[in-house]
């Protein structure tokens, strides 16, 4: 499993994470942390496994990542 902070207010890199996971056949899963208190900052994640099952099974709340929008960076 691959964790990547991808927090960025000049870089949308959510669709270059999609890519690298669907080129290695890996679920991409992206997790939004909304932060909350006064010293913690909203952050964007991305989870990259093989292992299916485990994104499944986990108690986390993702959305899951579209691969369908990373195939449009193919052409």
């Amino acid at each position: 499993m691959i964790a990547v902070h991808f927090t960025s207010r000049h870089f949308d890199l959510k669709p270059v994470l999609q890519l690298i996971g669907w080129y290695f056949d890996m679920e991409a899963a992206n997790i939004y942390s909304p932060g909350g208190r006064p010293s913690a900052y909203p952050a964007d994640w991305m989870l990259l496994t093989t292992n299916r099952a485990f994104l499944k099974k986990s108690l986390i709340g993702y959305t899951r990542a579209s691969v369908r929008q990373a195939d449009s960076y193919l052409d």
